[in-house]
């Protein structure tokens, strides 16, 4: 299965060829690795080759929708801190190489996330990230389109 997180993404900032960036947890808590590799430990400080999947409304129609993405990047559990003050306003928790990371232009955000109801169960709810780790057919259904949606537009 691959590593994905879908992420409405508080920060990012380009340094030395990469990209950071920094998704705000519920209160204190910790990304949870293990729920995007389960075969990790929950004791897991870092998870390497990861998609992450940037989510954003669109402040014209409401709705999220994929807004970019980062390849191969690097998750860490906690946030990270910096040598760098620009990097250390809200600290990092995400980190992948510049040419790694997409930023869809706005008239480009086409691809509908659906978010979590009472009858649409282990979609994006209100929190910032979403491990599209539930194992209903609906959830995996889409959760196999938009990686195949990013790697597509990856390929262009």
């Amino acid at each position: 299965m691959d590593r994905v997180l879908f992420v409405n993404i508080d920060r990012e900032e380009h340094y030395q060829g990469h990209c950071y960036g920094y998704v705000r947890t519920a209160g204190r808590s910790k990304i949870k690795l293990h729920r995007i590799e389960p075969a990790s430990s929950k004791e897991l400080d870092v998870l390497d080759k990861v998609l992450i999947i940037l989510v954003a409304t669109n402040p014209d129609t409401g709705g999220s929708y994929i807004a970019g993405w980062y390849e191969n990047a690097k998750v860490y559990a906690d946030r990270q801190t910096s040598d760098n003050p620009k990097l250390n306003k809200s600290g990092y928790n995400i980190v992948a190489k510049e040419e790694n990371c997409h930023l869809l232009p706005a008239e480009e955000r086409t691809f509908y996330i659906p978010r979590a109801t009472a009858a649409n169960h282990g979609f994006l709810g209100g929190s910032n990230i979403w491990y599209a780790d539930r194992e209903s057919p609906s959830v995996q259904e889409f959760r196999k389109k938009a990686i195949e949606y990013v790697r597509g537009l990856s390929n262009t």
